[in-house]
This record gives C-alpha cells, structure tokens and sequence, in this order.
C-alpha cells in the first residue's frame, strides 16, 4: 500500500528553477498510477511553506515530501511543530534539493538529481536526526542545519541580494562571493559573551547541527546530525588579509586548529552581547536580539535518507 506522502514545492527555490520539479513528480508517480498530492508554497497567505507543513500533520499526511532550499525545509518543520502534535507522530520528511545552498540534504547524502531524490523519499533509510530550538525574547524558532551570529548573519544577508541580482553566477558563490566582498569592504566584530563569560571581540559565532553551511564552507567538518550536539565555531577578530586566508581554509574545513578559531560541542548555550547582535538560522536572517538560548533537541526529526546517509 503506498504511504500517504504530501509533496510541497517552492516554485521560487533555486532562482526559480523549484517549479520544474512538478513535472518529475507527476511523471514518477504515473508509473506507480497514483495521482500525486502537490502543494506550492505561496509568500503570504494559507499557503506559506510554514502553514503547508502545519496542515499536512493536521490532515494525517505520513510523510511530507520538500522540493526546495534550506529555508523552505525550515518552514516546513517550523509549520509541523506548531500543529502541538507530539514529535513521534509527526510527518516523516524527505527532501529534494531545489534551492541555492541545499546544505541539509547534502549533509543527508541526498542525490542532486530529481529522479534519485523521489526513489529516496519512495525507498529511503527511515532514521532520527537531532534539530536545534532557538529561544527568543518573544518566541521559539527551530534550525535543521544552523544557527549563526555576527558576521556570518550579516553575509547571508548579503548573499540574499546576489542572489537577487546575480542570477548567472552559481548559486553556490553566492555566499562565497558576499563574504570576500564585505572582508574586503572591512569587517566588523562584535563583543559576544558565551554562556556568561567575558565578553570577546568576534567575528562570529555558528552553532551547527550539520558540519556545512553557506554552499560550501565545511565549518564544522566533525558534526554529526545524530549525536544529541551541536558544534559551536566561534573566531576571533582578525585582520583583512589573515580573513581572506582563512577563508580558504573554511572550505576545506580545515580552519579548527587555526589560534583563532574556537570549537567546542554543548548540548546548550546562551550567546548574548551588549549590542543588537545579527542572527540567522538556515539562511533566513532574523531580527536582531541582544540574548540568543540554543538547545539541540535530540532525534527529534524523522526523516528518509539513502541507504548509507552522512557518510556511514
């Protein structure tokens, strides 16, 4: 008997390229002759990446299948969370990578090409994954991948813009070509305090679930989706030239020995600074707070990845 799965796509993912991805769905599901159930994410109203997810659980989907980007595979979490359905009962999710980044399905080994990413979400490995909640002074937010402040907030929103703008680059330098514009601009720190420390001067600080972030920067090469942690990466203030060399070592993820380079693993921690201090989670940038609690909330997130995921 097939499962009853909900496909979600984001049309607009991957510079527009998620509305491709209907016609693949279609077609695989016509050998199966079964007609697929399809949403499209809409940018307001009932049908936000975040309120699709939130009525499948309500609607008994088993599992929800996701075309599109790290920010759309947020929402849709982020939506099955608040449905209150106990975490054991919600959705299993498989994913499709259709956006700019896509640094949670790779981390998860899920197939670029359409087609094998479908036979995954039909055939897939069921495991846990761990996913982190972000305590604000109004309300909680969730990350699948990562949770970053300072610089690293503020380039994400740059790469926003060259992605806008720069349309025939590839996707994966967008984030890439941000962060060498702004070091190369100057860079600001920030005097962030971890966990009621003394205050430092900072470039950033990323909390990850998954060991990459920005397309291609292996910022915490021994992270693990399924280990109850999150690898924290803090560096310090440095100067253009060193940054630009560091930089190179980020995408090979050789960095972590670096005197600069701080990394540690915490099953929580509270980042607080003095001043409004940049925040993103998953690509989306948030407005800025003074206090930030992170918690990893462990095998919380059912998911379907290939037979041997994340390197097994």
């Amino acid at each position: 008997m097939l499962i009853e799965r909900l496909s979600i796509i984001n049309c607009w993912s991957g510079g527009g390229k998620g509305s491709g991805y209907q016609r693949i769905i279609e077609k695989r599901y016509e050998k199966l002759a079964v007609k697929p159930v399809i949403r499209f994410t809409a940018p307001e109203g009932p049908n936000t990446a975040f309120n699709l997810g939130k009525s499948a659980v309500r609607e008994g989907f088993e599992e929800i299948h996701v075309a599109g980007g790290d920010g759309t595979f947020n929402l849709v979490f982020s939506g099955m969370m608040a449905s209150n359905v106990p975490l054991g009962q919600l959705p299993t999710l498989s994913f499709m990578q259709a956006g700019t980044g896509n640094n949670f399905a790779k981390n998860l080994g899920v197939p670029k090409s359409p087609i094998q990413a479908l036979q995954v979400a039909e055939t897939g490995q069921p495991i846990k994954l761990d996913f982190g909640r972000l305590i604000l002074k109004n309300e909680e937010r969730y990350f699948l991948n990562v949770a970053s402040f300072g610089f690293d907030a503020w380039i994400a929103q740059v790469a926003q813009r060259f992605r806008g703008k720069y349309q025939f680059l590839p996707k994966e330098s967008h984030y890439l070509l941000a962060a060498l514009g702004e070091i190369i601009k100057g860079m600001r720190a920030f005097r962030i305090s971890v966990n009621g420390g003394d205050p430092k001067e900072l470039l950033l600080v990323a909390v990850t679930n998954g060991p990459t972030y920005g397309a291609i920067f292996r910022i915490a090469p021994g992270a693990d989706l399924r280990d109850g942690l999150l690898d924290v990466c803090c560096i310090d203030r440095v100067g253009q030239m060193k940054a630009l060399k560091d930089i190179t070592r980020l995408l090979r993820g050789t960095h972590v020995n670096l005197p600069e380079v701080a990394m540690s693993q915490v099953s929580s921690l509270t980042i607080s600074s003095d001043e409004l201090l940049p925040c993103e989670i998953d690509g989306e940038v948030l407005p800025a707070e003074k206090e930030y609690k992170i918690e990893i909330i462990p095998q919380g997130l059912k998911a379907l990845v290939p037979p041997m995921p994340l390197g097994a």
